[in-house]
Formats: structure tokens, C-alpha cells, sequence
């Protein structure tokens, strides 16, 4: 049976290289052409040619065999990174997604949106058996672009991405509930549950936190961070700022849109987008230093995103406040200049000031030591997150 154009639609010319979305240290690298695949993975799996599986239900067969197998691990054993690496290179090789990953019922109408990026559109929906609201988020590109290799490679990230996100349980992160089809060949559509109350920018906004209930939003949007950075490989979020943290009524809140960033980065082949929306001021300086050659972000520069959320949150200003264009305040980040804490900011706990300097530093440890101070002088609200 040959392949449907849903599964792959890979040419001659296409090697299907192409970049991860963790992007970070000790993360996977780029692929080139047909994936590696160990003698021991092989043998574990029954993989035999990839170039040689034409048949849809066979390249289904396989996949879903390997996610099985991995949603069985612990994160900590000493085959998972290799059983991910197997499964991402898999899904990126065939542009396909492994069954347990494809919704089958959802309802929704492109009027009813509730957030537009530019290069993702973000729908409110029904999932079937599901009892709350679902985002359906669609990666706005024509048919034509689609088909073309960039769109090919857009396809691939999207199913990498809900390869990494479904093996995340955490209650710091937004779950992961699936990718959904319109119809055979069609885009994929990302699906997530729907946080009624909106973003923290949004609640930031509306002025209704107090200091004791903002400070726990806090702490829980950093065990979200060290979570994901404490993966084997570490996972990098690349986006970090109020705009991507939702909070429920209960003030939980909800790192979502990770990976995104090299979705939306392939779509537009530049930073323009960013640029015009402002999240380039909690963006790291070494990003915009690369600029002419690749855009890569890592465990270092979401700590800096981290801590220009904070300020954000503490100050109720965006970074860089004093400087209104944001084109001038991306050239004074890139100078290595760093934004003054504004008169008005709020001081939550004694020291808390002094080491959200410290991490406008671009070093990954001073995390680790925010989040010892956090842990100690706000054990009021603090709860080990579970193991998976």
C-alpha cells in the first residue's frame, strides 16, 4: 500500500534534515537523510531498512511499537534518551505520528479564536469524551507552502514537539492531549486543554493578585522551568514570558507553547514577528548576537527569560521599560546593556531583588541557587513536584 501524502511527502531531494526542538546542551543534533539506528535498537524493535517500509500500516505498526514501549520508561533509565532519539528520528524520517497521538473527534469553528500570533492561530474547541474546553492551535500556512520542503519540515517539528510534550507530567506544564486531522493529508492541529482564565500577562493586567498569591505563581512557573532543563536530554522551552504562563482561577499556573519557537522561527525564516509583539525584550542577548548565522536557544538563555518574567511580574513594566521602541531595545540587549528595575517594583521577600539580579547573568547554575531561595523562605507554597 503506498504511503498517503499525510504520512510523507518526502522527495528525492529532500535528505530530511532538520533541527530538534531542544535545542540545549547534551540535546539531540540536527539529522541528516535516514536516521541511525543502533544495532541493539534494531534488535529490540524488529527495524529492518527504513528506506524499504513503503507500507502505511507497517511505518504505523512501528512507531506506535516504540511509543509504547518508551511511555512504559522512567525518564531516569539508562535507555530512555536513546529510545527518544529512536522514536523523534522516526516520526522526523517518515513525517508521521504514532496512532496513540491522533485525535479522532474534535469540534470546532475557525470563528471562534481566542489568540492569533501571526504563525499560529489558536481556536477554542470540544474534544469528544474530553469535559472541559480545548485550544486547537494551526500553524497558518497556504497549501502551497505546505507542500513545500519548509512546510515538510514544519510537519516534522510539530510531531517532534508532541513526541516531546506527551512525556511531560508535571503540574507546572500544560498537558499534551494530541494532534488532530481535518481530514486525510490535511496540516496538523496541535491540541491542549483551555486555561479559562488566560495568561499571566493577562492577569498581570487586570491587577488582582497580591503579593503573597504572585509570588506562588512564580515558584510554580520555576519548578515548570527546572523540570524541563532536568530532563535526560534537557528540554528548552525557547519562549519564556507571561504571555506563554496560564493561570487557572485557582492560581495554578501552566508553562505552555515550548518548542514552538523553532516552529514559528522555520515559518518565518526571521525574528520580524518577534520583534513586532515585544518578546524580544525577554529574550537573551546571545540571540540576537546570532542572528546572521543560526537561532538556537538553550537552558542558559531561558533562565534569562526567566528572570525578565519575574522582573515583568514584580515591576507590573516589561523589561526595558524606559525605552519604548522595541527595535532600540533589542540593540541596547544586544550592546549587553540590562533593564533598570523600575521605581515601582515590589520587594515579595528580603534578598529576592539581589538574586534576580544575579540572574540577568547568563548562567544556568543561578538557577538552581533562585530556586533554593525560593524554596526556602516560601515553603508556604511550595510542593515537590512528582516524579513521573
Amino acid at each position: 500500500m503506498p504511503l498517503p501524502t499525510s504520512i510523507t511527502e518526502q522527495n528525492p531531494s529532500d535528505n530530511g534534515s532538520g533541527s530538534s526542538i531542544s535545542d540545549s546542551d547534551g540535546s539531540l543534533s540536527d539529522d541528516q537523510g535516514t536516521p541511525y539506528i543502533s544495532p541493539q535498537m534494531a534488535a529490540t524493535f524488529g527495524i529492518g531498512d527504513l528506506d524499504s517500509m513503503t507500507s502505511y500500516v507497517e511505518i504505523l505498526d512501528l512507531l506506535s511499537l516504540v511509543n509504547a514501549d518508551i511511555q512504559k520508561q522512567s525518564y531516569d533509565s539508562p535507555i530512555y534518551p536513546g529510545t527518544l532519539r529512536l522514536l523523534q528520528d522516526l516520526c522526523f524520517h517518515f513525517i508521521a505520528i504514532p496512532r496513540a497521538f491522533v485525535l479522532q473527534h474534535i469540534n470546532f469553528n475557525r470563528k471562534d479564536v481566542i489568540g492569533r500570533g501571526g504563525e499560529v492561530t489558536a481556536y477554542s474547541g470540544r474534544l469528544e469524551g474530553h469535559p472541559q474546553r480545548v485550544v486547537v492551535r494551526e500553524v497558518v500556512m497556504s497549501p502551497s507552502e505546505w507542500a513545500s520542503r519548509p512546510g515538510r519540515k514544519v510537519k516534522r517539528l510539530i510531531h517532534r514537539e508532541a513526541i516531546t510534550h506527551s512525556l511531560l507530567h508535571h503540574p507546572n506544564i500544560l498537558p499534551f492531549l494530541g494532534i488532530y486531522h481535518e481530514d486525510d493529508g490535511s496540516p496538523p492541529l496541535t491540541v491542549v486543554p483551555l486555561i479559562e482564565r488566560g495568561s499571566l500577562q493577562k492577569v498581570l493586567e487586570d491587577g488582582l493578585l497580591n503579593p503573597h498569591t504572585l509570588q506562588c505563581i512564580l515558584l510554580g512557573v520555576s519548578r515548570g522551568v527546572e523540570y524541563l532543563h532536568s530532563r535526560r536530554p534537557p528540554i528548552v522551552h525557547g519562549d519564556i514570558h507571561p504571555g506563554n504562563i496560564l493561570v487557572d482561577f485557582a492560581h495554578n499556573p501552566y508553562l505552555c507553547d515550548f518548542g514552538m519557537s523553532r516552529i514559528r522561527h522555520e515559518v518565518t525564516r526571521t525574528q520580524t514577528i518577534l520583534l513586532e509583539r515585544g518578546r524580544e525584550r525577554f529574550m537573551a542577548p546571545e540571540l540576537f548576537r546570532r542572528r546572521t548565522t543560526s537561532y538556537r536557544t538553550s537552558s542558559a538563555s531561558d533562565i534569562f527569560s526567566l528572570a525578565m518574567t519575574f522582573l515583568n511580574a514584580w515591576s507590573g513594566q516589561p523589561p526595558f521599560s524606559e525605552i519604548r521602541n522595541n527595535r532600540k531595545a533589542v540593540s541596547a540587549l544586544g550592546r549587553g546593556q540590562r533593564p533598570g528595575v523600575p521605581a515601582s517594583g515590589v520587594a515579595l521577600a528580603p534578598g529576592v531583588t539581589k538574586h534576580l539580579w544575579e540572574l540577568l547573568c547568563e548562567i544556568p547554575v543561578i538557577h538552581n541557587r533562585m530556586f533554593r531561595v525560593y524554596r526556602s523562605k516560601n515553603n508556604h507554597c511550595y510542593q515537590s513536584p512528582p516524579r513521573p
